[in-house]
């Protein structure tokens, strides 16, 4: 293996060797051999950068996608929702349609909590919004039924909360980004 080049003939001299094996010259290396650590740990710092950069970007874009804060063109959207109705086949069970909607946004950008006073009853954490239940706690539920089935929140869209106690003031809030936006009390 070549290492280095003899100045008088321009062999290659073998790196441990000291003279040029054709001419005998000796001679203090001319060149250095290329080392591979030294490519290795830049290759490995370009890595770093790129898995760093690239987080960044991701939580950017995660903060935008997920309503955290609100860019240019974001606003919070005004929904109108109508009193309790009373579920006719189920003496324990209310409904609170979505009477308005100023925009469309899909349902995933919601969350819902349902609370007892103070005290988070359902969705204690808010729940992300969908066409189905909700959240459910022992026989208390609440459920929404996306009538359109367009993912979005619009309206005549309704929530059903079931299982509630007579006499119980409950109250149904939808957030968006983090904030109320609109809220219904229900009696049980």
């Amino acid at each position: 293996m070549a290492g280095w080049v003899c100045p008088n003939c321009r062999n290659a001299i073998p790196v441990r060797s000291v003279q040029c094996p054709r001419c005998g010259v000796a001679s203090a290396p001319t060149q250095t051999p290329a080392s591979s650590s030294g490519k290795t740990s830049s290759l490995l710092v370009a890595i770093v950068v790129i898995v760093v950069v690239a987080g960044i970007v991701a939580a950017v874009f995660y903060t935008l996608a997920s309503g955290l804060v609100s860019g240019p063109g974001y606003s919070v959207p005004t929904v109108a929702l109508s009193p309790q109705q009373p579920v006719l086949s189920d003496p324990d069970a209310y409904e609170v349609r979505v009477a308005a909607v100023d925009r469309t946004i899909p349902l995933s950008e919601y969350r819902v909590q349902v609370r007892a006073g103070t005290t988070p009853v359902l969705c204690a954490s808010p729940c992300p919004m969908r066409h189905g239940v909700l959240g459910m706690a022992g026989p208390m539920l609440v459920a929404l039924n996306d009538v359109d089935q367009g993912q979005t929140l619009t309206g005549g869209d309704r929530f059903t909360l079931d299982g509630t106690t007579a006499g119980t003031t409950y109250t149904l809030s939808l957030l968006w980004g983090g904030s109320e936006i609109a809220r219904q009390d229900i009696v049980g």
